[in-house]
């Protein structure tokens, strides 16, 4: 499955936030980490923040969730933004 992460953040109000996207959000948290498998987070870092989106299986789905959710560097108005795009079927829903 495909996720495309490259949509604005939205704020409370449904706006768009200036200057801020999903995708650079997930990619700078991604590769900020001290641990994990590197050359994934590293490649998804990599195609995300250039605006791609990443070919996930179910196991890599589920490593994406629980680490969006476990992340103390994403607040929860990114989380629940990329948790949409992670659980949707086609992996391009936006909030």
């Amino acid at each position: 499955m495909k996720l495309d992460f490259n949509v604005p953040v939205y704020g409370l109000d449904g706006q768009a936030l200036p200057n801020a996207n999903l995708g650079k959000l997930l990619a700078e948290t991604l590769v900020h980490q001290p641990e994990g498998d590197i050359l994934k987070l590293y490649d998804w870092g990599m195609k995300l923040y250039r605006g791609d989106s990443i070919d996930v299986d179910r196991a890599d789905q589920q490593y994406l969730s629980k680490f969006i959710i476990e992340s103390k560097q994403i607040t929860l108005l990114g989380k629940k933004q990329l948790l949409d795009i992670v659980n949707s079927t086609n992996g391009t829903e936006k909030t």
